[in-house]
């Protein structure tokens, strides 16, 4: 994305605006995407969540090998590239 560091907050809130997140993980390409339906974690091009209707709650509840999504951010474990 640039040099600037995402805080959590603002995660969360890009999350609240319904924002299109790419990001990497141990060489994946991932993405929280907006689908006719509702909301979906996918890993290179492949949907590794169900449905959400509930963007936040796909937030909270994702998981990428056994580890939720907002555990590996707050880590520092993944790399937010794009924001949409």
């Amino acid at each position: 994305m640039d040099e600037h560091h995402i805080t959590y907050e603002e995660l969360m809130e890009f999350f609240t605006q319904q924002r299109e997140i790419e990001f990497m993980y141990q060489g994946k390409l991932y993405a929280f995407l907006q689908m006719k339906g509702g909301f979906v974690l996918v890993c290179e091009n492949r949907s590794i969540t169900p449905v959400y209707m509930d963007y936040t709650r796909l937030a909270n509840e994702a998981e990428i090998e056994g580890t939720l999504f907002l555990q590996l951010f707050q880590e520092s474990k993944i790399e937010i590239t794009i924001v949409f």
